[in-house]
């Protein structure tokens, strides 16, 4: 896995009072039945809150009973009006609910890091080590290569 950060200079330094790393996730799911409670038991305590937004239609009610079990703060399409549908715009509604809770925890001492959280995308390193990696070289972005060969499903170790 290969990762490109961007240099800022408005992290916080060794001298700056201790910031408190919050990992929060983003999720878009549609009717991901099969991989969803395996990868909320695999990944969700790497994240210490999680929203997302559901498109499932066939699984509508085990998604959401599913995400709701393991706490995650769930939302559905049609609890929103859309003109038109695309990731971008899908994963601007769940920033705007993790905008709003940021703001009410209003945390002055937390340092808030928002990964893409979706069940049919898996992690091959622990994302809390690229983080600290991320703090040592002066960057708020890790962007990761997406593979484009997927193993089969019952390929998959989880």
């Amino acid at each position: 896995m290969e990762t490109r950060t961007q240099q800022h200079t408005s992290l916080p330094t060794e001298n700056d009072t201790k910031m408190n790393i919050k990992i929060i996730g983003l999720m878009l799911t549609r009717d991901d039945k099969v991989v969803l409670k395996k990868w909320l038991s695999k990944y969700h305590d790497w994240f210490d809150i999680i929203f997302c937004l559901d498109g499932s239609q066939r699984f509508k009610n085990e998604s959401k009973a599913l995400l709701e079990e393991f706490g995650v703060n769930y939302y559905h399409d049609d609890d929103f009006q859309f003109t038109k549908k695309s990731d971008q715009i899908l994963r601007g509604v769940v920033f705007q609910k993790i905008k709003t809770h940021i703001q009410a925890e209003n945390d002055k001492n937390a340092e808030y890091w928002i990964f893409i959280a979706h069940p049919d995308e898996f992690y091959l390193t622990p994302f809390p080590k690229d983080i600290e990696t991320a703090k040592k070289n002066n960057a708020e972005l890790i962007e990761y290569n997406v593979y484009h060969n997927f193993p089969h499903t019952s390929e998959i170790e989880i």
